[in-house]
């Protein structure tokens, strides 16, 4: 879109900036990108793990209405996962990581339109891409949704900014286009994962909440919200009529709602503290942290510090708050069921917008987001060759079932002393995790379908499956 790009606005904070600071904002971007999508390029080669298997065992039928594992309706995710297994290619991780860097540049766009200075955009968007908590959201077929969760909430977000710009004609009349796109835009949000719906709904009130003159009108109010309510309401009826899920259905697993004080503070802190972290926080949950560790805390402590200090001096600054709204509403459903490290990867846009805000406006602040940038690519690395481990055990574990040494194995796992692993999202996965997903995959379904068998597949391999 025209409004989307990288204009200085009238009344921008740094509209003196000229075109080398412009300049200087996509050259951060743009060297961040490539930085990081090159450290990623680790991710492929590595075949599905853990709860993939529950998602390719739906996956071999698709359709667009229609629910996967009884209470879930995410059609774009169960798209990605049914190419990649009908393509024998892990297509969903080019998808994951084109998205990623999508959401990336719609950081850095969502910035200008806020009027931050081209420096601020840019450090911005580094700070999203470097960040290691979006490994788990970028190498599962399983997390795809949280990948469009968290690109479908920022872009709406920058539509509705455009859109507030201009809400208000001439003459006063509604706009159909801006209308008809909004809606649409919003009801392919609602599609991407259930989790969306906390910041969703407070979208149309931060872009509200952080104009200024005419843009804080009543009115405007109305006609952000409209369009964003009618897909809503879309989406409700779709869920109820044609998927055939009863609204409030989805409260298996992490998803059942568990208000107490207590639960809600700690989930709100844990993803909190990873969206902010730029070290590897599996080295802390698993309580293998060491010395290199105190870096990326001392690191996370200088940017809540700048954050804290920011917060008191322009506590009415407009645009603050919004970000704070957003960042805030997309914890929350999360907060009130059981949170993990995963589920910050939809705040990180937010996250990361507020950060840029309150630290690139002094030196110092600059020079904590370069150590954030550098820490967060190492702790990156590390990360990924977590995944990788995890995944060449499960590989060992779903060959000693195809062998037929199921039930030795079984038994073997389940003994205390082979298996004391410490549980953490999927970068230490308990032996006995990574057997029963396989266990409850192979026994439902064909053993030897296109994605699993172009992974690690031998000849001996598939004779063993009996094919």
């Amino acid at each position: 879109m025209k409004g989307l790009s990288w204009p200085d606005r009238p009344g921008a904070r740094g509209a003196e900036d000229g075109s080398a600071a412009r300049g200087i904002g996509i050259a951060i971007w743009l060297a961040a990108a490539l930085a990081v999508l090159f450290r990623y390029r680790g991710i492929f080669g590595l075949g599905p793990c853990n709860d993939d298997y529950l998602l390719l065992r739906e996956a071999e039928s698709f359709g667009f209405f229609r629910s996967y594992l009884g209470h879930f309706w995410r059609p774009f995710e169960g798209l990605v996962a049914y190419a990649s297994l009908r393509s024998a290619y892990d297509l969903h991780k080019v998808v994951q990581l084109g998205v990623f860097a999508l959401t990336g540049w719609g950081v850095a766009l969502v910035a200008r339109r806020l009027s931050f200075r081209p420096l601020q955009a840019g450090s911005a968007a580094a700070l999203f891409l470097f960040s290691p908590i979006a490994v788990s959201a970028l190498f599962q077929i399983d997390t795809v949704s949280q990948a469009l969760a968290g690109c479908g909430a920022l872009w709406l977000f920058g539509l509705l900014l455009r859109v507030r710009e201009g809400v208000l004609g001439p003459s006063g009349r509604w706009r159909l286009l801006p209308f008809v796109a909004t809606a649409a835009a919003g009801l392919a949000c609602l599609m991407t994962k259930e989790t969306v719906l906390g910041v969703y709904c407070v979208l149309p009130i931060a872009a509200w909440f952080a104009g200024t003159g005419r843009e804080r009108s009543g009115r405007a109010l109305l006609r952000l919200s409209a369009p964003l309510l009618l897909a809503l309401a879309a989406y409700f009826a779709a869920r109820v009529l044609l998927v055939g899920i009863p609204i409030g259905a989805q409260g298996a697993g992490r998803y059942e709602a568990d208000p107490s004080p207590l639960n809600v503070l700690r989930n709100v802190a844990m993803v909190a503290f990873g969206a902010v972290y730029p070290g590897d926080t599996v080295r802390l949950m698993t309580g293998q942290a060491g010395a290199w560790d105190l870096v990326p805390l001392a690191v996370a402590a200088a940017v809540l510090a700048f954050a804290a200090a920011a917060v008191r001096r322009d506590a009415r600054d407009s645009v603050l708050g919004a970000l704070g709204v957003l960042v805030a509403a997309s914890c929350l459903p999360h907060a009130i069921g059981r949170a993990s490290e995963l589920y910050a990867f939809q705040s990180l846009p937010f996250t990361a917008l507020l950060l840029g805000f309150v630290l690139v406006r002094r030196a110092p602040g600059a020079v904590v987001v370069l150590f954030a940038c550098v820490v967060g690519w190492i702790s990156t690395g590390d990360k990924i060759e977590r995944v990788r481990v995890t995944w060449q055990r499960s590989e060992e574990l779903r060959k000693d079932l195809l062998d037929g040494t199921n039930a030795d194995t079984c038994r073997s796992l389940r003994d205390p002393g082979r298996d004391g692993r410490r549980y953490y999202s999927v970068f230490v996965v308990r032996d006995v995790e990574l057997y029963e997903s396989l266990l409850g995959y192979y026994r439902r379904r064909d053993a030897c379908t296109p994605l699993v068998r172009s992974y690690s597949w031998s000849k001996r391999d598939r004779e063993r499956a009996g094919r």
